[in-house]
């Protein structure tokens, strides 16, 4: 996001802050509030993390990767904050990277989705092995092309169910965003088409889907909306206080997410139940 987005972002979020629900006190919001600080980045080449994903491999690591300005590439972070190794995406532009997932099969996916002028004809997905070797070099990717059947969004939000691999955008928007759905199968020869199934909050900044597939979150700058299904209710958690906070995921037992804002030696935050 471009410091003139910032911006008009601010200015959306003032417009729109009577929308965004009051945390009452009783259990469904108290469920999720166990916060510890997982690490803090070190590496000054995380500027603006704005995607966050967790390792199939490794317990004790996480993926990072920048918003718009950066190559595409990806960052393996431990839990002391130290960069592990970086991955270069070969075959891949970086036009406005806005969130990653985990994907069945040890993929890593990279959604190439921001569009704060709502006017790309089409955005891209990319698609890689995740590294099991903890070694910089640059690694091969597929690339998925989507557009909306409704027309151009601005999304910040992608996630994968983690046994189908059915690909989900969520766009942003401070009237509220939608939930789109892919294809079941995905095409790298054609565009796919992307469909709107159920609405989302407003000022979506990030999301994904837990490793047991039983809930999804979806996430602002200051709160995560936890779902059991698409189209039903959220648990709403205040989220700790943050930067710029646009990055979530979760853990490996699904019973804790890591959130993560742009900005330089920002901490990794760990919400449990």
């Amino acid at each position: 996001m471009t410091f003139r987005s910032r911006i008009v972002l601010s200015v959306a979020v003032a417009m729109a802050a009577t929308l965004i629900p009051t945390i009452s006190s009783g259990t469904a919001a108290q469920r999720w509030t166990r916060v510890t600080r997982w690490s803090t980045v070190d590496d000054q080449r995380i500027r603006e993390a704005s995607g966050i994903s967790r390792s199939t491999y490794h317990r004790h690591l996480v993926f990072l990767h920048n918003d718009s300005g950066d190559s595409p590439r990806f960052f393996a972070v431990g839990h002391r904050g130290q960069t592990r190794a970086v991955f270069d995406v070969r075959h891949a532009s970086a036009r406005d990277w806005e969130d990653m997932a985990a994907g069945p099969g040890h993929t890593l996916w990279f959604g190439d989705i921001g569009d704060n002028a709502s006017q790309r004809d089409d955005i891209s997905v990319y698609r890689v092995r995740e590294p099991r070797e903890m070694r910089s070099r640059s690694v091969r990717s597929k690339t998925f092309r989507f557009r909306y059947a409704d027309g151009p969004h601005n999304a910040e939000a992608l996630l994968i169910r983690p046994h189908s691999g059915r690909l989900y955008v969520v766009t942003k928007s401070s009237a509220g965003g939608g939930i789109y759905r892919a294809p079941k199968d995905l095409s790298t020869r054609r565009t796919n088409i992307l469909h709107r199934v159920a609405s989302a909050p407003v000022l979506v900044t990030g999301g994904d889907f837990a490793p047991n597939g039983r809930r999804f979150v979806l996430r602002t700058h200051n709160y995560a909306y936890f779902y059991k299904k698409i189209g039903g209710h959220a648990r709403v958690v205040k989220l700790p206080e943050e930067r710029q906070g646009e990055a979530i995921g979760f853990t490996r037992g699904s019973r804790a997410v890591k959130v993560a804002s742009e900005g330089i030696d920002q901490p990794i935050w760990r919400v449990a139940r």
